[in-house]
This record gives structure tokens, sequence and C-alpha cells, in this order.
């Protein structure tokens, strides 16, 4: 009879490490050491294209004493993002790329749509994933269709530490 509890105990006790581990897995962040204090964009693929992604970034953005930012530091009178910083393209090179944010961009979206530039990644899968000191922030896989491929969280603004500003949190144009 003692040899029957152990087992069941054993079993017990495997399965629970099983199920943490798998809760954990998935509750816990994917926190990277090496990228602390760094904001990183990543893409990854199997298939060995070359294209690019492109970054539009915001530098020199006040905020209002509240907190707050005014729309027009975003977004101009018929809708369209005004970037203050640089249009950064970033070169993918056998289906990868590694890219650090600049120290001056103080918020970036990324082009909802990336370009493969070879036939062959035809409907190989891309991941892109944004990284803010060492924590995943967010991630998109699509595949390759016609030599483009769809950038999921492309077009949302991110702080540098991975908070998203959302339109409707602008205010009207207050004076500084």
């Amino acid at each position: 009879m003692e040899n029957k509890e152990l087992i069941i105990t054993c079993v017990a006790i495997i399965l629970w490490c099983i199920v943490g581990g798998i809760i954990l897995d998935n509750v816990l962040p994917s926190i990277d050491p090496l990228l602390s204090g760094k904001t990183q964009i990543r893409v990854e693929s199997t298939a060995k294209f070359n294209g690019s992604i492109e970054i539009n970034t915001f530098s020199n953005v006040k905020a209002n004493e509240n907190g707050s930012y005014n729309r027009s530091q975003f977004v101009n009178s018929t809708g369209y993002y005004i970037y203050t910083g640089d249009v950064i393209r970033i070169p993918i090179v056998d289906g990868k790329a590694t890219f650090y944010l600049p120290n001056d961009v103080q918020f970036f979206t990324i082009y909802p749509c990336g370009f493969a530039n070879s036939k062959e990644s035809e409907n190989a899968a891309v991941k892109i994933s944004f990284y803010s000191n060492g924590v995943l922030i967010t991630d998109a896989v699509d595949v390759i269709s016609h030599g483009e491929f769809w950038i999921r969280f492309g077009r949302s603004i991110y702080d540098v530490n991975g908070e998203r500003l959302f339109e409707d949190s602008f205010v009207d144009d207050v004076d500084f």
C-alpha cells in the first residue's frame, strides 16, 4: 500500500510541476537581460529572404503639465501621422534583422507592411517582435504573400518603454 501512495504522490508532484511551468511560461513576460535599457525590433523567418521594414519616429515631443500630449504633435488636420524624427528602413538579410532604436527616439510606429524581394520566400512565415528593456512587448506573425507581410501591431504608437499611445488620449492643443 505504501508503494501505491508513493507513486500517486510522485505523479501528482510531476503533474503539478508541469502545469505550474506552463502557467508561469504564459503569465510571466519573456525577459532578455542583455536588452536591459534598450528598445529593440527583431525580425525572424525560416526563409532566407532579403527585404525591409520601416520605422517612423517621433522626437522632441513635449508633454503637457498633466502628462497628456497635444494631438498636433502626432497627427495633422487630415488625420495623418506627423513624424518629427527619422524614417528608418531596417534591412532584413537572410530572413533576420535586429535593430536598436536610437536614444533620441521618444515614440515610434512601424509601417504596417514589410517587404520581401525574393520569390522563394512566398508563403514563408515572418515574426516581428518589439522588446523594451529586455521584455517582449508585442509581436506579430504573418506569411509573405506577393512580396509583402503585415505587421499586425504596425501603426500603433509606442514609447520606448513599451507603453502604447492611443489617439483618443491626445488632447486638443494647449500651451506648454
